[in-house]
């Protein structure tokens, strides 16, 4: 599963069987249910992001 803010880069993903997410960093509700669901969560937001690194913890 991936997020991504750019829904014209969801076909790629797709076409390598990813499940894709449209959304942003700043979607923190749609951040805690995505790391809940999830056995890993692999992220490169910004440390300047500080509420969406929360959220993933």
């Amino acid at each position: 599963m991936i997020l991504i803010r750019d829904a014209s880069e969801a076909s790629q993903f797709w076409s390598m069987g990813i499940h894709v997410i449209i959304g942003s960093y700043s979607d923190l509700s749609v951040l805690q249910k995505l790391a809940g669901d999830s056995d890993f969560v692999f992220t490169c937001v910004s440390i300047t992001i500080l509420a969406s690194i929360q959220a993933l913890c």
